[in-house]
């Protein structure tokens, strides 16, 4: 199921063009340490998901298998996050209720989206939760002693892969979780073993490279970018910037209120923002048994799931994207609550759980999404179909007093309804005005041999173009188009909104030629110009 919608060509702006022109310009120039962006160095990030996505260029080229395969990826790292999701519910909760984690954490409808987008931040998921698995099993009083150092290891190489990935950002998310846990929880012992070599070096190390590697080739300018204004920037809303610097300016991000992501919990966590206040309720009814396993358990979901949204709240920055991390945790949390609620409520209920209602779910849709999933119109009416038989089969179900099956066809119906939506003929339209794919080939036929500049260009316009032609755009601002365009055979991309400004500069006043001018999207025209020869003596003077 989650390997549907993920084979449409396009790339969907703003984050898929600029991560592919990225790792292809990175295999291009040969810099695998320091990401550029239309040939200027891209500080925001560290490298490790450009440099896979530029092993998969390496592979495919720019073209549609590059997008088929990245987006691969991004579902192979959701896989990733359901596995330890799986691991440490099989571990801590009944068996009844892995299967339900599991559904619980598929059918968020961020998760989704973003386990079949080219974006980075479902590379941090995977890492995070990776460490988040590991502390789990550490935190185990029963753990043998020949295990902890292997878990230890893994902790470290996914807390140092999560740097390399966003930075100190997934710091600021876990160790909180880690450190609240384990004071809470009677856990301090764990902290003392987290200390060890084993975990600190592999965590520490990409930290030290990559500031080396920053500094060797920009100094500190270039770690004044990275380190301040794209982390403190971004937290306190300050650009911090130094002037003149030739770089891809950091984008400080949204700056919505600060109750964005707890106004935006139906849309991130789905079903489990209506449970999880119940099951915060029910950890609250039982504190006082804080060493109970069980209870040290759910303790821990609830943290991993509530402190990240808490955290990232105090940032001026906010994306629904960056709660991914805390998914795993909700969804385990989720759970809990229901396997102790089976147990205080209908114990027989844990054995006897039938499968099969939400299975046909599943299974019917993904016959039809395959056979309609090209008409736009029946896709999205059949998801919409899934969701209202879904609901209302799971309150007959609810009604019979059958909750695991309740809450499994309620999920099922959810990951249903998000088949269909992010089917190829609904993404192709419903993102008709952030995809350049097809305008790329336009332009590069009209180009041909010749050198692209961009003027003003978009973050979304320029790599898409770029990335398409698989060739270098230049920049050039309302200074410099002139200039540039007096190369042999050189040619402007540029706005229509910002053609109208331009064609008052007396420098570029009857000597250019309009090639054409275009619709990019429904919603934005572009002019392609190129220089017009001027008379010998114009040129000589």
């Amino acid at each position: 199921m989650t390997l549907t919608g993920i084979w449409p060509a396009e790339l969907y702006g703003p984050d898929e063009p600029r991560e592919a022109e990225v790792a292809r310009e990175m295999v291009r120039s040969g810099d695998y340490g320091v990401p550029h962006l239309l040939g200027r160095p891209f500080l925001e990030k560290p490298p490790l998901y450009q440099i896979g996505l530029a092993l998969l260029y390496k592979a495919n080229g720019a073209n549609s298998r590059f997008v088929l395969t990245a987006r691969l990826l991004s579902v192979l790292l959701g896989w990733t996050m359901v596995a330890c999701v799986f691991l440490i519910a099989r571990d801590a909760i009944s068996k009844p209720a892995v299967l339900l984690a599991v559904l619980l954490m598929m059918q968020m409808p961020t998760f989704w989206k973003y386990s079949h987008t080219i974006v980075l931040d479902i590379a941090l998921g995977a890492a995070t939760t990776m460490f988040m698995a590991c502390y789990y099993f550490l935190a185990r009083d029963e753990l043998p002693a020949t295990n902890r150092i292997p878990l230890l290891l893994g902790a470290g190489l996914a807390l140092g892969a999560s740097f390399a990935i966003k930075s100190a950002v997934p710091f600021a998310i876990v160790v909180p979780v880690v450190l609240a846990h384990a004071w809470l929880f009677g856990r301090k012992g764990v902290i003392r073993e987290l200390l060890s070599p084993w975990l600190v070096i592999p965590a520490v190390l990409p930290i030290l490279v990559w500031a080396g590697l920053l500094y060797h080739e920009g100094g500190a300018l270039y770690l004044h970018e990275h380190f301040v204004v794209n982390l403190l920037g971004r937290l306190l809303d300050r650009p911090f910037r130094v002037a003149g610097a030739e770089l891809v300016k950091t984008d400080l991000g949204r700056r919505p209120n600060r109750y964005f992501y707890l106004s935006n919990l139906p849309r991130i966590f789905g079903l489990c923002s209506i449970l999880a206040p119940f099951a915060l309720l029910e950890l609250l009814r039982t504190r006082r048994d804080l060493r109970d396993r069980s209870n040290n358990s759910m303790g821990l979901f609830a943290i991993w799931a509530v402190a990240p949204v808490a955290l990232l709240s105090l940032a001026a920055d906010k994306e629904t994207s960056y709660l991914i991390p805390a998914m795993p945790g909700m969804a385990l949390l989720c759970a809990a609550l229901i396997d102790r609620a089976l147990k205080a409520w209908r114990p027989d209920e844990l054995n006897r759980w039938n499968i099969v209602p939400p299975a046909v779910v599943l299974a019917a849709a993904l016959a039809l999404v395959l056979v309609f999933g090209n008409l736009s119109r029946v896709a999205f009416l059949l998801g919409v179909w899934f969701l209202i038989v879904g609901t209302v089969v799971a309150i007959v179900l609810a009604g019979m007093g059958r909750l695991t099956e309740t809450i499994a066809v309620a999920c099922a119906s959810i990951m249903a309804c998000s088949i269909f939506m992010y089917s190829p003929s609904i993404q192709r339209r419903d993102q008709v005005n952030r995809t350049f794919t097809g305008f790329g080939r336009v332009v590069w036929s009209a180009v041909g041999a010749g050198t692209l500049y961009m003027y003003a260009p978009d973050e979304t316009v320029a790599p898409s173009i770029a990335f398409e032609g698989d060739r270098d755009v230049g920049r050039t601002g309302a200074r410099t188009v002139a200039s540039a365009l007096r190369g042999k055979n050189a040619y402007c991309l540029i706005s229509k909104e910002r053609w109208t400004a331009l064609q008052a500069n007396p420098e570029l006043r009857d000597r250019f030629t309009v090639i054409f001018e275009r619709q990019a999207t429904p919603k934005e025209a572009y002019v392609l110009i190129r220089s017009r020869p001027l008379p010998d003596t114009v040129t000589n003077r």
